[in-house]
């Protein structure tokens, strides 16, 4: 089995959300990216990080979805206000792809085009809908979830988690 296939177990089917155009465009992001940290959030979990972002008034995030790990490459494009985010919230380049293998769970946005990663230390966004090669749309520290509506949702998905089960 693949490794792309193996990504597609471990997160319970959440990838079979995505449209087939977008979910290929993803699929080269996959090759050398880490099995997620932790196991897999129910669907019960998921529907409630829905009901919570009706809660927060968050629902512009987008639908919740278990983690799909990619590997970001070296020289991805990182958009002009993403640039001012990392600088504004002292985000480093080094500081992105551990939001990626260290998120607790993702939103799919955009029609399957975007993704926000949410891990506890930060999150990002990465784009696909105008770079086939991806995009960096923007960063938030781990301070901005409180300023945000993100904050709650972070803290309640926190009692939840479980370790991933090596596959390997």
């Amino acid at each position: 089995m693949n490794q792309y296939n193996d990504i597609i177990n471990l997160t319970s089917g959440a990838i079979e959300y995505f449209t087939e155009a977008w979910k290929d465009r993803f699929k080269k992001f996959t090759d050398g990216a880490m099995n997620p940290k932790y196991a897999p959030l129910t669907q019960e979990q998921l529907d409630e990080i829905e009901g919570l972002q009706s809660t927060y008034s968050a629902e512009h995030l987008g639908k919740p979805l278990n983690t799909i790990p990619i590997r970001l490459p070296d020289n991805i494009e990182i958009s002009k206000h993403a640039k001012d985010r990392m600088e504004e919230r002292r985000i480093t380049h080094k500081d992105l792809q551990p939001f990626i293998d260290n998120s607790m769970f993702m939103f799919e946005q955009n029609k399957g085009r975007g993704r926000l990663y949410v891990s506890s230390g930060g999150s990002i966004v990465i784009s696909i809908q105008n770079n086939p090669n991806g995009i960096v749309v923007t960063v938030y520290s781990v301070n901005d979830y409180y300023s945000d509506q993100l904050g709650p949702i972070v803290e309640e998905v926190k009692k939840w988690l479980k370790p991933a089960i090596a596959t390997r």
